[in-house]
């Protein structure tokens, strides 16, 4: 294998691994979020700002020239990794 290739193959890794420690730092926010709106009395779930989440992920995706559909079916399954798995 190439030199070039096991480098951009440890570039990756770095990116995945930055990816995994963002989404624990995501999980920890919804965690601090889920606690509040507990002591609100509110319900953990909120349609409309998940609607806004995908909508801001979706436009973000297009700037960014990344499939828009792809990368919304991505972000649903990030938006499920709740607190409590």
């Amino acid at each position: 294998m190439s030199d070039d290739l096991l480098c951009i193959r440890r570039a990756i890794d770095v990116l995945d691994e930055r990816i995994l420690h963002l989404l624990a730092a995501r999980a920890a926010r919804v965690a601090q979020a889920w606690a509040l709106k507990d002591q609100m009395d509110l319900g953990h779930f909120d349609q409309n700002r998940e609607a806004e989440i995908l909508a801001n992920v979706h436009k973000t995706a297009e700037t960014l020239q990344l499939p828009p559909e792809k990368i919304c079916a991505i972000w649903q399954l990030v938006v499920g990794l709740t607190p409590k798995g």
